[in-house]
């Protein structure tokens, strides 16, 4: 899936990431995806998916 959504980014390689067209297409290809992988798992694994996710990035993320 994640292969997926990077092809779906570098599709057209000239693309300029500071665009907003890019970040529309970013927006729409994160939830077409978060769609996929929310079907496959369901909610409630989804979530608590998510929730990890988020966790691990703020713990990142501090210095």
């Amino acid at each position: 899936m994640q292969q997926s959504f990077a092809d779906e980014m570098t599709s057209a390689p000239d693309q300029d990431t500071a665009s907003p067209d890019y970040a529309e297409q970013w927006k729409r290809a994160a939830q077409a995806h978060d769609d996929r992988l929310r079907a496959l798992l369901g909610w409630e694994s989804f979530n608590k998916l998510s929730a990890t996710a988020g966790q691990q990035a703020e713990a990142a993320a501090k210095p």
